[in-house]
C-alpha cells in the first residue's frame, strides 16, 4: 500500500503517515480518511509525523489535498514533522504555510523517524 497510517505510540499522541514508492492523490485522500478515523478515537489534538523516506516522487497538483487537510485537521493538530522531505517539497511546503498559516505554521523537518520523535518529545516537554 503506497500510503499507510497508524498511531505512532500506544498513548495515541501522534499519528505516522508513511509514503512508499509511487503514490497518487487518491491514495493520499484514502490516507486522510484513515487519519480521520484515528482522530475520532481520541478527544484531544495529536501530532503528525509524515514519513517520506520511502516515497518516490510526488504527484502534480497537491493543492486540493492541502485544502482538505486544512479543513479536516487544523483544529486537531499539535505539531507536524516531515521526515525525508527533499528541497522541492520543502519549497512547496513553504508556499503552503503562507496559504494555510493556522494549520502549517511551525511545521518542522527531520532526517529520520528518530529525529522526528525527538522533536515531538521536545514539543511535549516544553
Amino acid at each position: 500500500m503506497p500510503v499507510t497510517v497508524q498511531w505512532g505510540n500506544p498513548d495515541k499522541t501522534f499519528i505516522v503517515e508513511a509514503f512508499h514508492g509511487q503514490w497518487n492523490v487518491n491514495e493520499i485522500h484514502q490516507g486522510m480518511d484513515t487519519v480521520q478515523q484515528l482522530l475520532d478515537e481520541v478527544s484531544y489534538p495529536v501530532s503528525f509525523v509524515v514519513d517520506l523516506t520511502g516515497a518516490v516522487g510526488f504527484p502534480a497538483n497537491l493543492s486540493p489535498v492541502a485544502g482538505r487537510f486544512d479543513r479536516l485537521f487544523k483544529d486537531r493538530m499539535n505539531q507536524i514533522v516531515m521526515v525525508g522531505a527533499n528541497t522541492y517539497l520543502k519549497t512547496v511546503i513553504g508556499v503552503l504555510v503562507r496559504l494555510m498559516p493556522s494549520t502549517l505554521n511551525g511545521i518542522q523537518f527531520a532526517a529520520s523517524l528518530e529525529e522526528a520523535q525527538a522533536k515531538l518529545s521536545r514539543h511535549v516537554t516544553g
